[in-house]
């Protein structure tokens, strides 16, 4: 939800004062626990579950809905609504112009590119084979000159905040390009969503931190909880299958938990001052339109293909549409 300023702000007692603050901070708390809980459930389902396998690759399909709903029932139209509010203050040649949609393909498009280099990039680096031939060290620190160069090196993932799970999946060369080029596009995949989903969770929490009547603070609270919950474990599908180290895993995940937190702050110091510049809306319009193509992109280009991959194909499709459908019917209330 996107923070409009009121055009009243309303008058409260110092108790409503009090209870409304006291609300803001333990929100706070639970939003950012919420989240981070959520995302890590990918792991306890690989403690617990002997099929944890499967089972994500449904969760990648929900993960995908998720994020689509995100992208349709949130991100956009909120994107839509900051552009019109800007317009209706400023006069500009064509007001009736769809920006955020032109900012949202245009975003997609460069993410397609950009993920074609970096995934050429991250594999030359994954593979140790920066420069086309293997020397005495890796690229990225440590000496490996006691290694034979006849034979292939096993990339330092540890240093990357990367974890091989399995020693295995590299067993020949064609598997080994095979496994390198998976694994690029799973960091490039978790990079791209961590960014998105922590600008859009800032806007998520403006809203709520901005709320100064009790009744519609309280009501917001519990759809945007629930919201969170779905964001974190969109989020979390993705930098399991990353194969980070635990320590990046939780790191990235602590940091994307605390982007709500921090919009229910910066929401609260908003309403406190009332000072919002007047290109707070125009910058608020090419932010959501730039997080909806990241969404776009991890949804429909990454995520969603592979996870149709093998069986179940029609599970997959079912619980991808329930995703967006959950998403869509949170965004009736936020």
């Amino acid at each position: 939800m996107l923070y409009n300023p009121p055009d009243e702000i309303p008058t409260l007692s110092p108790e409503e004062k009090i209870l409304l603050l006291r609300g803001k901070v333990i929100t706070l708390i639970i939003i950012g626990f919420a989240t981070l809980l959520a995302s890590l459930i990918p792991w306890v389902m690989e403690k617990t579950c002997k099929a944890a396998q499967g089972f994500l690759s449904i969760g990648s399909s929900f993960a995908s809905g998720i994020i689509l709903g995100a992208a349709f029932s949130h991100a956009l139209p909120d994107a839509r609504e900051s552009f019109e509010n800007y317009f209706s203050n400023h006069e500009v040649k064509f007001p009736d112009y769809p920006y955020a949609e032109l900012i949202t393909v245009g975003i997609l498009l460069l993410l397609l590119g950009i993920d074609k280099v970096v995934v050429h990039a991250l594999e030359e680096k994954i593979s140790g084979k920066g420069n086309g031939h293997s020397h005495g060290h890796n690229h990225f620190g440590g000496d490996k000159s006691h290694e034979s160069d006849s034979e292939p090196s096993t990339p330092d993932y540890e240093n990357m905040g990367i974890h091989n799970r399995d020693d295995n999946e590299t067993t020949s060369s064609v598997e080994e390009a095979e496994y390198v080029k998976q694994k690029a596009k799973r960091i490039t995949q978790a990079y791209v969503l961590l960014g998105a989903l922590s600008l859009h969770s800032i806007f998520d929490g403006l809203g709520l931190g901005a709320e100064q009547d009790v009744g519609g603070f309280y009501g917001l609270l519990i759809t945007i909880v629930a919201h969170k919950i779905l964001d974190g474990f969109a989020l979390g599908v993705p930098i399991y299958n990353a194969k980070f180290s635990m320590l990046w895993s939780v790191l990235y995940l602590s940091f994307a938990a605390l982007m709500t937190p921090l919009g229910i702050g910066i929401g609260m110091a908003v309403t406190e001052a009332f000072s919002e510049g007047p290109g707070a809306q125009l910058a608020a319009g090419i932010v959501l339109s730039m997080t909806t193509g990241s969404f776009l992109f991890i949804a429909l280009v990454e995520l969603l293909p592979t996870s149709l991959l093998g069986g179940f194909v029609v599970l997959k499709v079912f619980t991808c549409a329930l995703g967006w459908i959950i998403m869509a019917v949170i965004a009736l209330f936020v």
